[in-house]
């Protein structure tokens, strides 16, 4: 028999602010763990106000946000791994529960923080991650804010992934980046959420 294991999200609602869900219908509002008779995680639900529910394939499920546009479905974003006790690190992954299940490897962004290659330590990327209303001249989205070591060389990108009614618009900037004080003036407004980053190494 699974054994279901819910972890409330009430305090990350409150934490990270649902507001910027315009629709009310959809506030997820419990993540179930669900684990087998030998007590290993299998998956989770996720189950929002509205009484719909979606599955997860991912491991250590985690609601962090919501981004979306007026009058549309909400899309929220969530940290996981597909597995546990493995070299896979925690990732990104912004879903639509229309869209529906929440699946795994080709959904994955990155978590934000520093990354150390796992051979020798050395520091090779950098990121910072915001949602909300951060940049002028695009809709409510997820920007990730990337500093990556090339050969011998630092370098810079913006992935953004924007939220258009049900959809999302990806977009990679490698120039004419903006500044990222834009962003951080939008946090301090709060309008914008920047989500904390942590270390971790490289994936083999």
């Amino acid at each position: 028999m699974i054994l279901l294991r819910i972890i409330s999200i009430a305090i990350c609602l409150f934490i990270y602010g649902i507001s910027y869900a315009d629709n009310s219908d959809w506030l997820p509002l419990s993540i179930e763990q669900e684990y087998d008779k030998d007590d290993n995680q299998i998956g989770a639900t996720i189950k929002f106000n509205n009484g719909r529910q979606i599955k997860s394939e991912l491991m250590e499920l985690k609601y962090i946000g919501t981004i979306s546009d007026i009058g549309s479905t909400p899309h929220f974003i969530f940290s996981g791994r597909s597995c546990i006790d493995c070299d896979m690190n925690t990732s990104l992954y912004v879903h639509n529960p229309n869209n529906g299940d929440l699946k795994g490897d080709n959904l994955r962004n990155a978590y934000p923080g520093k990354l150390f290659y796992y051979l020798d330590d050395q520091l090779v990327k950098e990121i910072r991650f915001f949602y909300g209303n951060c940049l002028p001249n695009y809709n409510q989205a997820a920007v990730w804010y990337i500093k990556y070591l090339q050969h011998v060389e630092w370098k810079q990108k913006v992935y953004i992934t924007e939220v258009t009614g049900t959809s999302t618009n990806d977009i990679i900037l490698r120039e004419n980046i903006p500044d990222i004080n834009i962003i951080l003036n939008q946090v301090k407004s709060e309008l914008c959420k920047e989500l904390p980053g942590i270390d971790m190494q490289s994936e083999p």
